[in-house]
């Protein structure tokens, strides 16, 4: 059974400390990803022809984090680039949208709580998702190929670091497996019920 938009699948409890580093987050990698995208002036049809003739990839070269949320499709260098100029631009609009959700739900915060509904859930997982890969590249020491795993002994030289990696993980996996409680269940959650 499928829910409504607006039904409650997950709820974010991160208290007043953990819901501002969330944002900050969210906000530093949405003025990130805004960064990679050319000015187009807001016009669709400028937009197309402004993402058709701008390339990414000095940009992307030059920044592991971006890197990391744009992976090469191909280790071969012109396919790379065709990929770059083709969907970088929409990938990242797609995010800049996502974090935009988050951000928006984020501000709704209520007794150290954040509901969020069927149509933001995939919105957050994409942010915690991309949150979690960037901070993995940190780790790993600027390292943005997707398989490469930290070293103990980097665990061991960035506890904080790891521990986030763990709360952003943690958090993925608490919405996901609540959300598909509320679709097994077939409704969402009602706060003042269920919690």
């Amino acid at each position: 059974m499928s829910l409504r938009d607006d039904e409650i699948v997950w709820v974010f409890e991160g208290g007043e400390a953990q819901t501002a580093a969330l944002s900050a987050m969210v906000s530093q990698l949405q003025n990130v990803l805004r960064g990679l995208l050319p000015d187009s002036g807001g016009d669709v049809f400028d937009q197309l022809i402004t993402d058709l003739t701008h390339d990414p990839s000095e940009i992307l070269s030059k920044d592991p984090w971006l890197r990391r949320l744009f992976p090469p499709a191909s280790r071969n260098p012109e396919e790379v680039a065709e990929f770059r100029r083709n969907a970088v631009h929409s990938q990242a609009r797609s995010r800049i949208d996502a974090l935009g959700v988050v951000l928006s739900d984020l501000a709704t915060v209520q007794h150290d709580m954040v509901a969020v509904p069927e149509g933001h859930a995939d919105a957050w997982v994409q942010t915690l998702s991309s949150l979690r890969a960037i901070w993995h590249v940190r780790l790993v020491d600027g390292d943005a190929w997707p398989d490469r795993e930290a070293t103990d002994e980097q665990v061991e030289a960035n506890p904080e670091l790891a521990l986030l990696l763990d709360w952003l993980a943690y958090l993925i996996e608490d919405l996901l497996a609540t959300r598909d409680v509320a679709h097994d269940v077939g409704r969402g959650f009602r706060l003042e019920e269920d919690l």
